[in-house]
């Protein structure tokens, strides 16, 4: 770290003995914090964590073609710049696995598949235990979650015949009064018509209209007997120009129907196999209504079904549908400008339903095998959509609020819910579970405000799985994807999406001062990757952003699973090695090292152009030198395992006032082995537990150094991590249990930052 004058260095020391070990800032009146902190003995001090990944394929073609496997941190439909952790190539029996290294934080991982025909899928997995599983393939009936819809009775076509008129019914017309005596027949003759007043209609007394009966006359009693009913033949036509409400007995109609209002209540049923029109409102409001329609409705206003059951086995045509308490059954299609469902409305789909809005306040809606609902806009509220196998729910925008709402897809084939806008409340509101898969363009959704479980997929509309098409779906869903088959190109890049910041202290053996910017480097690693996923080459990409040191400061990478033998070549974009520290043969790793060390600058001050002994890049209000960039890229002498070079097994380290002699000061993060050249004898000094414990710790556990993902800010010249990063004592008290990003958190306040333009 900074070069002190023996006085200072003393003074520390006394102050450090005097309060049992609490280091006071020396610079400032107010103590640093880090002296004050527990850490457990066993906690690695890692951001990082790691699984072991199996990915099967969906392989359609056998095993001619290879799939492209890429692994994110993010979802990639929904964060265009999601972090690539992993890539390779699979097919069947030959699947995609890797040890993934990945943010502590992240709780799941996104798995892209690309088919040969460069059709993508995304399936999210959890992120539970060593090792998982991310399967493409159809799950089997066995494996479905929730089972298959139980399904409602089923009204038949062929249930409602036609019902002949008696020969013994009285045939009546013109515009007198009439009284339908009980269990009478009456009927309206073809080519008659009845429009005058019914003074009475007993219970099991029959009106068939085979000509024209018109509803007009307010006093004229209706339909209210459970033994009586209206059959309208296909020859007929019942006309009411005022409300005609009733609350027993059944209306079938097998020709034309026509009212201005009509409510169903108590044990009033329909049974619809021809025309029906409702110029205004068509209401059911108790729970033993029943409503059949095997013909066509059109209802101008409002289909209300506050109670009751309609089934549909026709055509509905409404302005809006309304429902509460009560249960639709669509075995063809609905269509309706506006849908509104409320709390205990249960909407079963067999095949077709179009809106242009659907409104869903608690209710529950089973959309059944190859079923579709297409709507503009959809609005979720507490409800429960479960989807069957291949169904589809399309709307052009969605907004999830307030309760949540649950989406299964419960079948063993995946279904669709296509919202390429979708909007989200500040809480979870929706849970997305098991065989659906999201369509959709929206970017940005924060994952916080929804929940994923089980095998749910992503894909952007071009992407999304192939639906065919039925009388019932509107045409399936058949887009993008298509042409001629075809591997990828090989070696296939691998650019490890994520940044990694090292963030260094240099007084090792002894413990400085924690603003961990003496020197500060961001990496990104890039594979070449043959067809059996190894990798033949790599690049290491890194940029020196700061030096708040006073020593001479080197730097390179030791590779701890790579013989130095292995590697054939090392070349630099720019080189900046001078060889006053890293003495390298002819294949460019460092000479006399059994592992693999690649070095990357001998000199950080003069590397980031700056004075020798200055502190660069962390006092604020000094001079600022832009970051310095350079590229390493490594070859080997035969693909070796990517597992071997995972960021995870990368061994970053510093040299102080180093030089060619032997030994020299390494400085690694904790846990990790020095290389061949290190002054081993410094182990075990100062405050140094290495000879006893972990290497590069301290007997409480502190370390000089800290692998961050991220290009994350750092602290000013000075100022403890501690302050800059006010979760940061959190992480390390808790062994890395809370406050697990706390990188993503920097103090606002002014001064504890440095601030990089």
């Amino acid at each position: 770290m900074k070069i002190l004058n023996r006085f200072l260095i003393y003074f520390i020391l006394l102050t450090a003995v005097a309060f049992s070990s609490c280091i006071t800032n020396p610079w400032e009146n107010e103590p640093r914090s880090v002296e004050d902190l527990t850490i457990p003995d066993d906690f690695s001090w890692s951001t990082l964590d790691s699984v072991s990944l199996s990915v099967l394929p969906y392989d359609v073609y056998n095993g001619e073609y290879y799939y492209t496997i890429e692994v994110f941190g993010e979802n990639p439909v929904l964060d265009k710049t999601a972090s690539l952790l992993a890539k390779g190539v699979a097919k069947s029996g030959r699947n995609f696995t890797s040890t993934i290294t990945y943010p502590a934080s992240l709780t799941k991982l996104y798995i892209r598949q690309t088919d040969p025909v460069k059709k993508q899928t995304v399936q999210s997995i959890a992120l539970s235990g060593e090792s998982i599983i991310c399967d493409f393939n159809p799950p089997s009936t066995d494996s479905v979650l929730s089972g298959i819809l139980e399904q409602p009775s089923m009204v038949s076509k062929r249930m409602f015949d036609p019902y002949a008129t008696p020969e013994d019914a009285i045939a009546i017309s013109g515009s007198g009064s009439v009284s339908f005596e009980k269990n009478k027949n009456y009927v309206i003759r073809e080519g008659e018509a009845f429009g005058g007043e019914i003074k009475k209609f007993d219970a099991g007394a029959n009106l068939y209209v085979e000509g024209t009966y018109i509803y007009e006359i307010k006093k004229s009693k209706v339909l209210n007997s459970a033994d009586s009913k209206i059959v309208v033949q296909e020859s007929g036509s019942f006309t009411a120009s005022i409300p005609y409400a009733f609350s027993s007995g059944t209306i079938i109609n097998l020709g034309t129907a026509q009212f201005d209002q009509i409510t169903f209540s108590s044990n009033a049923s329909l049974i619809n196999q021809g025309s029906m029109f409702v110029t205004q409102t068509m209401k059911v409001d108790s729970n033993s209504d029943v409503l059949s329609n095997t013909g066509t409705i059109q209802v101008d206003g409002k289909l209300d079904l506050t109670n009751g059951t309609l089934y549909n086995d026709g055509i509905i045509n409404a302005n809006e549908f309304y429902m509460n308490g009560s249960e639709f059954i669509n075995y063809w299609k609905l269509t309706a400008n506006t849908i509104t469902l409320a709390s205990n409305a249960i909407l079963q789909n067999y095949c077709f339903i179009e809106t242009g809005s659907l409104t869903n306040n608690g209710p529950t809606l089973n959309l059944y095998d190859g079923s579709r609902l297409n709507t503009t806009t959809a609005h979720f509220n507490g409800c429960i959509v479960n989807f069957e196998d291949a169904a589809i729910l399309e709307t052009t925008s969605s907004t999830f609020t307030t309760w949540v709402s649950n989406l299964n897809g419960i079948g063993s084939s995946y279904s669709l819910f296509i919202s390429p806008s979708i909007t989200l409340g500040s809480w979870i509101s929706v849970e997305f579970s098991d065989q659906i898969e999201i369509v959709t363009t929206q970017t940005g959704l924060n994952s916080n405000h929804y929940v994923e479980t089980g095998n749910v997929r992503w894909s952007d509309p071009e992407n999304s799985t192939t639906i065919a098409a039925t009388d019932c779906n509107d045409g399936g869903n058949n887009v993008g994807g298509g042409g001629t088959p075809s591997d990828p190109e090989f070696p296939i890049e691998v650019p490890l999406f994520y940044n990694y910041t090292y963030m260094m202290e240099d007084l090792w053996p002894s413990l400085g001062d924690y603003d961990m910017n003496d020197v500060v480097t961001t990496i990104s690693v890039t594979y070449l990757q043959d067809e059996d996923n190894l990798v033949e080459s790599m690049r290491i990409a890194y940029m020196l952003r700061a030096v708040g040191a006073s020593y001479s400061i080197a730097a390179a990478i030791q590779l701890d699973n790579v013989p130095a033998s292995d590697v054939s070549s090392v070349s630099y974009k720019t080189d900046v090695l001078t060889g006053s520290v890293f003495p390298t043969g002819a294949g460019g790793v460092e000479t006399g090292q059994t592992k693999a060390v690649i070095p990357l600058f001998d000199d950080a001050h003069t590397w980031l152009n700056g004075p020798g002994g200055d502190m660069l890049n962390s006092v604020i209000g000094e001079s600022y030198y832009p970051p310095v960039r350079d590229t390493v890229s490594l070859s080997f002498n035969s693909p070796i395992n990517p597992g071997l070079i995972t960021i995870s097994g990368l061994n970053f380290f510093i040299v102080k006032n180093g030089n060619t002699s032997d030994p020299r000061t390494e400085i690694h993060l904790r846990g990790f082995e020095p290389s061949d050249k290190a002054n081993t004898i410094l182990f075990g000094t100062s405050d140094d537990d290495s000879a006893f414990g972990v290497k590069y710790s301290t007997t409480e556990n502190f370390v000089w150094g800290i692998l961050i993902p991220g290009a994350i800010e750092y602290p000013a010249e000075r100022k403890c991590i501690i302050s800059a990063y006010p979760e940061f004592a959190g992480w390390c008290t808790s062994g890395g249990t809370e406050n697990i990003s706390w990188y993503e958190s920097p103090s606002q306040t002014s001064g504890l930052i440095y601030p990089e333009p």
